[in-house]
């Protein structure tokens, strides 16, 4: 080919580029086909070609044959971090520790882009990582730190409604732009995740991790209950109105009713996460939201707080994205198992962790998909076992990983 390719208009003189790679020969999936025995040409950060039989002499040659080569995966929802930040109750480890080595293991799982999941509720008594002053802390080391690490780390900050001391300090986030998406949940019992009284009663005692009694599960919940009786609609739409005002994406998160559906529509909401019936995922899928479950969900075929099965939602044809909620690994995995069993074509099954998440938030002219002119956020993926084995990562065109597969 000719030393100069088109790269959105521009032209680019790949003899003066630094750090040019061919991926040659893989089965490159772009949004709409996979591309066999195709070459991916990169230079300067971004995608500059996609053909067969690409020669470039001043590329670095990988041979990529027999590998799916997809595009970096984006993650919008996962509070894993939690676990490396605070892996025992109150053994806690520095947050800028745990932030970088969570970064290394995102890479290893061919997540490219991060949202960092972070809550904002009342202090859980038996997990002290889910406190307003942990959130704070945990959100400005990712922000410093972001600019040395491996993958894109950005912030999802959750805000729980009936911690109504809370909101300000969101709302002083967001207005600062240390805040990349934003979404609300209400996690009182009788509604939502715990729609199930008995059930949520059930594993209580779980979640504490200690014994209590029946007593204590039902004080708990009146306590809830009077703090979600505190919430400022008033507020809450201002906060709502602000993020699309900073350009972020708000989601909610837990929808469970239609009327829950049409109210945060109604307020400029566009993406529904973790919707726990099908008739609040309907809804929300015909007002136009985005709506996405878990990876685990996926994965494991159920849901593991018994509500809907992410699977059956993509057997009716419903849900746009996949995120890893509490298990990066699973993203991966749970895009080939539902091609193993024939739940989607394999470009249909990439775009949920890669351009729908991408157009969810407003990234997709950069990132999502493998096309000339977008970042190269690549992934390769040696699918010739069982167990699908992650080979190589790209972020930005440099290569973040690479591991021996054969």
């Amino acid at each position: 080919m000719a030393t100069s390719v088109f790269e959105r208009q521009q032209v680019v003189d790949l003899s003066a580029c630094k750090d040019v790679v061919l991926l040659a020969g893989g089965n490159v999936v772009t949004p709409d086909a996979v591309l066999d025995e195709t070459d991916v040409l990169i230079a300067e950060g971004h995608i500059v070609a996609i053909g067969k039989n690409l020669s470039e002499s001043t590329a670095r040659h990988i041979d990529v044959s027999n590998k799916v080569v997809m595009p970096g995966m984006i993650d919008l929802h996962s509070d894993a971090l939690e676990k490396f930040i605070e892996p025992r109750a109150k053994a806690r480890f520095p947050f800028d520790v745990a932030v970088t080595e969570f970064d290394k293991y995102l890479t290893s799982c061919g997540i490219t882009t991060m949202f960092h999941c972070i809550c904002f509720m009342e202090t859980q008594a038996w997990w002290s990582i889910r406190s307003v002053e942990a959130a704070i802390e945990t959100v400005h080391a990712i922000n410093q730190l972001a600019p040395h690490l491996n993958v894109r780390n950005k912030i999802h900050a959750r805000y729980d409604l009936p911690s109504v001391d809370h909101l300000p300090h969101v709302r002083d986030l967001v207005e600062n732009e240390a805040v990349h998406l934003l979404s609300l949940m209400d996690h009182t019992p009788g509604q939502g995740q715990y729609g199930d009284i008995e059930d949520f009663m059930k594993n209580f005692g779980k979640n504490q991790k200690k014994d209590v009694t029946e007593d204590d599960v039902q004080a708990f919940i009146r306590e809830k209950e009077k703090k979600q009786a505190r919430i400022d609609y008033d507020a809450l739409a201002a906060l709502i109105r602000l993020g699309h005002e900073k350009g972020i994406a708000v989601a909610s998160h837990d929808d469970d009713t239609v009327e829950k559906v049409e109210w945060v529509h109604g307020h400029g909401i566009s993406i529904s996460e973790f919707p726990v019936t099908m008739e609040a995922l309907k809804a929300a899928e015909a007002k136009g939201m985005y709506s996405g479950f878990g990876a685990p969900n996926y994965l494991r075929g159920a849901s593991h707080s018994n509500n809907i099965s992410a699977r059956d939602a993509l057997a009716e044809g419903l849900g746009d994205f996949m995120c890893s909620d509490y298990a990066p690994m699973a993203m991966l995995h749970a895009v080939f198992k539902l091609l193993d069993l024939n739940l989607g074509a394999l470009p249909d099954l990439v775009r949920l962790v890669s351009l729908n998440p991408a157009m969810a938030v407003g990234l997709d002219d950069d990132l999502g998909s493998l096309e000339v002119g977008k970042l190269a956020d690549v992934i390769v993926v040696d699918t010739t076992t069982d167990v699908p084995r992650l080979s190589r990562v790209f972020v930005g065109g440099k290569e973040m990983m690479s591991i021996r597969t054969e």
